[in-house]
């Protein structure tokens, strides 16, 4: 995670949508990573005549809702901003109050901190999270699966077992489900878990090094590590992966009788910049001036792709921007 020029390292988006026949709304957080305040064009044109991405989901959801000018991340980096959003604690009082920034980190989520999760599911929802955690996680060792892996970031870490997540997951924090990415597409591991199983990208995949050589057969500049993947990993493929998941979260659980609590933390806008080509029907890698504006304009093709859903099934929604 990078300082940015602006006052903001995350940005969050909050809509909640209501079933007639449900009294509480099924409610969607959407945390993104990275995203400059100028990136966002409702926020640009208050400031400034020219306008470089539209982005028109975003801008409905903060025109038709509540926006707030005057909120500020937790902390200038997004490790201990992701802690302290997901406990209500302010990241100083974390054993790691600089952040947990490798995925075989202790957790510093502890077992009796109230989370996110566990408030909406007291509250009677089921829970979902999609996307980067970067809050630690546990895997066991290869030479001794009795053993929790700790290993340095400053070297490949090779003799850790990423089939399964073992602790300190999204699953363990009281998610119902969790489609996630133990370090979004930035470093190890390079892999996507279904709850806490390795989830193979194809038929054919199977863990294997993830070396810079392989990334730039397919354009990828590694942000952090080399280290273990799935064979199939391609980032430019990820952000369509995360929110078709997504939709289909929505679609078979919308009108179950708990409502739905879905924390969406979105792989873009953070490096690698690897736009996808193509989304929805909407060219993306290569349409604005830089990859990262790439991502800013599909993160916002993923946002109208989740809200096209929600009204598939819902008639009403209150969002809030911040």
């Amino acid at each position: 995670m990078h300082r940015l020029h602006c006052t903001i390292t995350l940005f969050s988006i909050l809509f909640t949508v209501v079933l007639s026949a449900q009294k509480k709304p099924n409610v969607v957080v959407v945390l993104v990573d990275d995203l400059g305040l100028g990136d966002v064009s409702y926020y640009r044109k208050a400031h400034s005549d020219t306008i470089i991405v539209e982005t028109p989901a975003i801008d409905a959801l903060a025109e038709n809702g509540a926006v707030f000018t005057n909120a500020h991340a937790p902390a200038a980096l997004c490790a201990p901003s992701r802690y302290a959003i997901m406990t209500g604690n302010h990241c100083y009082r974390s054993d790691a109050p600089w952040g947990v920034w490798g995925s075989y980190e202790k957790s510093p989520i502890k077992k009796n901190l109230l989370t996110l999760a566990k408030l909406m599911k007291q509250s009677g929802y089921q829970t979902a999270f999609f996307g980067k955690w970067h809050i630690g996680g546990d895997f066991l060792r290869k030479d001794d699966p009795s053993t929790i892996y700790r290993g340095s970031r400053n070297k490949p870490e090779l003799d850790v077992d990423i089939r399964k997540i073992v602790g300190g997951g999204p699953r363990y924090q009281r998610f119902d489900y969790a489609l996630s990415f133990q370090a979004g597409i930035q470093d190890v591991p390079y892999a996507v878990y279904e709850d806490n199983d390795m989830m193979p990208l194809a038929k054919d995949s199977k863990i294997t090094f993830i070396s810079q050589a392989k990334m730039d057969k397919i354009g990828v500049k590694l942000d952090k590590a080399e280290g273990l993947g799935d064979s199939n990993w391609n980032p430019h493929d990820m952000g369509p992966l995360l929110v078709k998941k997504a939709m289909d979260y929505i679609d078979a659980n919308t009108h179950k009788d708990k409502p739905f609590f879905m924390y969406y933390s979105a792989l873009a806008v953070h490096l690698p910049h690897t736009p996808t080509d193509e989304l929805n029907g909407i060219k993306i890698a290569g349409t604005t001036p830089s990859k990262h504006l790439d991502l800013v304009k599909e993160l916002d093709v993923q946002i109208q792709m989740l809200i096209d859903t929600l009204k598939s099934k819902v008639f009403m929604m209150t969002p809030s921007l911040c």
